[in-house]
């Protein structure tokens, strides 16, 4: 006796489907995900502890986002969905900054300016950014090896022949 099974499965959704769905989400996993900076504020605001809070805003912005760049902005980027896409990571790439690093940076400067009573400056935290990408696509290309270089003679458009 022979028997048949018909089995089916159901495809994976392409990195683009799903980083599509992911930005139509209010929540990711147990994580509310603000709709734009100032809703990451009075999200980070209420569950960010009061003595944090204190430790934060006693530091120089420099200093906090450079000691808390792994710790602090990590639990952005995974919780917040800035590695595979949410609807913050996608509202800060409308405003320039399409690198995760970048958006935990500018995250973690807005949140030490709000808590600072400080205007966030949203065109300064972008620029600022901007400006670094530059510089360190600058140094990447100047470390960069030339594999190997050719010349071709330019196309004749003139002579079809």
């Amino acid at each position: 006796m022979s028997m048949s099974v018909l089995a089916l499965s159901q495809a994976e959704p392409s990195s683009k489907e799903s980083f599509e769905r992911r930005t139509r989400q209010q929540k990711i996993g147990q994580h509310y995900i603000p709709s734009d900076l100032n809703d990451a504020m009075k999200t980070l605001d209420g569950i960010v502890p009061e003595d944090s809070k204190e430790n934060y805003v006693s530091q120089s912005e420099d200093f906090v986002v450079e000691r808390l760049f792994f710790s602090f902005g990590r639990w952005l980027a995974i919780n917040w969905g800035l590695y595979d896409g949410s609807r913050f990571s996608l509202y800060l790439q409308k405003l320039g900054v399409d690198q995760p690093d970048g958006q935990k940076e500018l995250i973690m400067r807005a949140y030490h300016r709000y808590l600072n009573n400080k205007d966030l400056d949203v065109r300064d935290l972008v620029t600022r950014y901007k400006r670094q990408k530059v510089v360190q696509d600058s140094i990447r290309r100047s470390n960069a090896e030339v594999i190997e270089t050719f010349t071709r003679p330019a196309k004749d458009t003139l002579n079809r022949g």
